[in-house]
């Protein structure tokens, strides 16, 4: 008798554990799951976006930081596996950046940019790490070294340009509408 409660002493003990072990993970992977969308939180409120044609000479490039921290932001330009940096600078929180084809002439053509090109954006956040945003595609957070299918940067190359964009007479800045938020805004 004496082993027939110390076999089911056993086992009751052993599912325990088990039952202990199944909540210890699910509480680790949530935990991991939270600190990721920490991490995230303020790139996920840094996006950009064009408004009107392609061809068309009002068409602007917009960069918007809905976030409550400075980006620093750059255009990055894929040139036939020589990327090329376009510096945006410092955008304050809850900024809305509006860049005219007008304003990327300057600096495109310092570079040797001639014609249209697609634009990703690459941004440090207010922790310094550095966030990707492809035109098409999603947050990329960039690890060192990061290599993407466009993209070779590590988190200590930082793009260099004479003169931020944000500070050119043809780049309108305006508060950023649904600041704090993920969503995009158009």
């Amino acid at each position: 008798m004496a082993a027939v409660v110390a076999a089911v002493s056993l086992a009751v003990t052993a599912w325990g554990t088990y039952k202990a072990a199944q909540v210890a993970d699910a509480q680790l992977t949530e935990s991991q799951e939270s600190s990721e969308a920490e991490t995230r939180s303020q790139a996920s409120q840094v996006s950009m976006w064009s408004e009107g044609r392609y061809t068309d000479e009002n068409r602007i490039l917009v960069v918007s930081n809905r976030s409550a921290d400075p980006v620093y932001a750059f255009l990055i330009v894929d040139v036939r596996g020589s990327d090329k940096f376009m510096l945006v600078g410092d955008v304050p929180p809850c900024t809305r950046v509006d860049i005219s084809k007008a304003a990327m002439e300057l600096p495109a053509k310092r570079l040797g940019l001639l014609g249209n090109y697609a634009y990703s954006l690459g941004f440090y956040d207010a922790e310094g790490r550095l966030w990707l945003r492809p035109v098409i595609g999603k947050l990329e957070r960039a690890r060192k070294p990061f290599e993407g299918p466009d993209i070779a940067i590590s988190l200590d190359d930082k793009p260099t340009a004479e003169e931020p964009m944000i500070r050119q007479p043809e780049v309108k800045t305006a508060p950023a509408p649904n600041c704090g938020t993920a969503e995009p805004t158009k």
